[in-house]
């Protein structure tokens, strides 16, 4: 999905839509219960939030060394060197080598009269 235009795009309306039910929540708390108990009750939740992060992300099992070699590691090159052929005199023509200069003949030229 790296390359799925359509999910960025349903992403980008999450947080589109999480940030205005986050507004008006706020809104909503600033009025029923006033500044300081919502400021209060964000800075708590913010707390839990994190808390919950840093033990995620301490539990996880990382490697970063490894996986940053793997990335930037270099494909392999194929062996591109043809197989070897049946030849019948001498050495193979060259690449891009006409049959003309080879010495081959496929059959002789037409005749274009009496001469």
């Amino acid at each position: 999905m790296a390359g799925d235009h359509g999910s960025r795009r349903f992403v980008k309306v999450q947080w589109a839509i999480a940030f205005t039910l986050g507004l008006a929540a706020g809104t909503l708390s600033t009025t029923l219960f006033g500044i300081t108990y919502t400021l209060w009750a964000l800075a708590g939740c913010s707390a839990m939030a994190g808390a919950i992060g840093m033990f995620e992300w301490f539990g996880q099992k990382r490697l970063l060394g490894l996986r940053r070699q793997s990335q930037a590691r270099k494909p392999e090159r194929m062996n591109l060197t043809p197989p070897p052929s049946k030849t019948s005199k001498g050495n193979p023509p060259r690449r891009g080598q006409l049959h003309a200069i080879t010495g081959r003949k496929a059959a002789d030229p037409p005749s274009s009269g009496a001469s």
